[in-house]
């Protein structure tokens, strides 16, 4: 598929990097937003206050669930068929006469009326939104009567913004995992000779990573706050900030491809900014056997442990905020942490071609201190798990049947299968299938881990969910859970309805 090219709105002040296929700002920063895989589709990730321009022509755009304020001189395409608005309260909606007709043309979804606050330089004109049509996940909703305040164009403005992140460039038509990425070329198979398969892609000569090294040094007060088979996280200080710091086990080191896969995980990890994704600081390393990647510290630990902690007092609901969270401070549901997850999912199916995270467990969602999770683990552990994934205990649980056979075709569709997973998780904070599977390989009471990866190949087993597990998660869930991907929901959906969810219970 040849590239996009974004197609330039009237400018106002704040996007200056007309490369990017498009381009929105959250708060002061410039973010590039990528292309869907399909070329007609426009979505733009949670948190986005501000949009400059899009891809050339699409048909169908989502700015949804951004608590967007400001909607100021964008230019629409004339191609658009529809576009969601939803979960968005503007003060400012200002639109050119063009722009106007196409909104009067398409078909504009939200559940919340239009109506301007903010002063009108132009003149006031109304148009129809489009019910949103029921499904199995959402009742009918009414048409409503929004306004829009249409302008004279501004002239565009020019700047600089620095983009500290590093890049990379598209590979279209094709799906990424963590573990395997084409825009990474140089990196070699692992039937590779040995001898030369650490050095074919080397960090330490990355232009795009080198101003991230961080000196071995200044990372200080280090002790160990978890580790497994494949690495160590260490809990440190780098320049008076807490930090956690991620090294391949002992063990690991003489196997080159381990080192290269870790490589990977950092340089792929160095390119992911989202505030549902655990945030890359650095990378440090004197050699290729001390090779760290340096996170933000999560100071609630991983979501599996969180749910253990509260299984017995069971204060984490699905909608009120807990008050054992409030005495605390804080406060969490097990709506935002699914909300939280499913938006750090949506940014990563949003590239294209799409990212797949594989491994979605509790296990990878970390927690901050302010109990918002956030995504991690991409890709060292997936990857060395692969040979004895259904031998190992728990990592089948989480994953989708058609990955479950080998054969090697999937997508993104199976991330979401262990999305429904973790939903029956954070509804029953038990491990998947804890009643029914044997500690041991053979033991006698429940299925081993091969039985069990077994039955949830051919769909003889899923997972469970409680008496009252609130109506609309569970059909969710078992959308998700569905065994043909195809008709699982996408991320962006299952953000979106989670979100309408959200904000149905908060108006009640």
């Amino acid at each position: 598929m040849a590239s996009t090219k974004a197609v330039v709105a009237t400018l106002t002040t704040k996007c200056a990097n007309k490369t990017s296929v498009a381009c929105v700002v959250n708060g002061t920063t410039e973010v590039d937003v990528p292309l869907s895989s399909s070329s007609s589709s426009f979505y733009v990730p949670n948190g986005v206050e501000y949009i400059e321009y899009f891809p050339s022509q699409p048909t169908t755009m989502s700015v949804s669930t951004n608590e967007m304020t400001t909607f100021d001189t964008v230019t629409l395409p004339e191609s658009l068929q529809s576009i969601n608005l939803d979960i968005n309260d503007y003060d400012v909606f200002n639109v050119d006469a063009p722009t106007f007709i196409v909104l009067k043309n398409a078909s504009v979804y939200t559940d919340r009326i239009i109506r301007p606050t903010a002063a009108c330089t132009g003149t006031k004109q109304t148009f129809n939104g489009t019910p949103f049509p029921p499904s199995k996940f959402s009742k009918p909703t009414s048409a409503l009567l929004h306004t829009a305040c249409v302008v004279a164009p501004v002239a565009a403005t020019t700047g600089s913004v620095y983009r500290p992140r590093p890049s990379f460039q598209s590979t279209r038509g094709q799906v990424i995992t963590l573990s395997q990425d084409p825009r990474y070329p140089n990196l070699p198979n692992y039937n590779q000779d040995a001898s030369t398969f650490a050095y074919r892609y080397d960090i330490r000569g990355d232009a795009d990573l080198i101003n991230f090294r961080i000196p071995k040094r200044e990372l200080q007060n280090r002790s160990v706050c978890g580790s497994g088979g494949f690495a160590t996280v260490y809990r440190a200080t780098f320049h008076d900030q807490v930090v956690a710091v991620k090294e391949l086990t002992a063990s690991m080191h003489a196997q080159h491809r381990h080192i290269q896969a870790f490589m990977h995980e950092i340089k792929l990890h160095a390119t992911l900014n989202h505030g549902n994704i655990v945030r890359f600081i650095g990378a440090s390393w004197t050699t290729l056997n001390d090779l760290a990647v340096v996170s933000e510290f999560m100071s609630e630990g991983d979501l599996r442990d969180f749910l253990a902690r509260d299984a017995v007092p069971q204060h984490l609901p699905w909608f009120q905020p807990s008050t054992q969270q409030e005495g605390r401070g804080q406060f969490c549901t097990k709506l935002s942490l699914a909300i939280n997850l499913a938006d750090a999912v949506t940014y990563l199916h949003s590239f294209d071609p799409p990212i797949l995270h594989r491994d979605l467990k509790s296990r990878n969602v970390l927690l901050s201190d302010t109990f918002t999770a956030k995504l991690t683990d991409f890709g060292i552990s997936r990857e060395l798990a692969d040979d004895t994934m259904t031998t190992e205990a728990g990592t089948a649980a989480w994953t989708a049947p058609e990955v479950l056979t080998n054969n090697g075709h999937y997508n993104e569709k199976a991330d979401m299968y262990s999305f429904g997973v973790v939903l029956s998780e954070l509804d029953t904070w038990q491990i998947p299938y804890s009643s029914t599977s044997s500690q041991s390989s053979n033991g006698p009471n429940g299925y081993s881990n091969v039985q069990m990866a077994m039955l949830v190949a051919a769909g003889k087993l899923a997972p469970s969910f409680r008496s009252d597990c609130p109506p609309e998660v569970l059909a969710l869930a078992r959308a998700c859970l569905g065994m043909d991907p195809d008709s699982r929901p996408t991320a962006s959906i299952v953000a979106y309805e989670l979100r309408r969810l959200q904000s149905a219970k908060v108006r009640q």
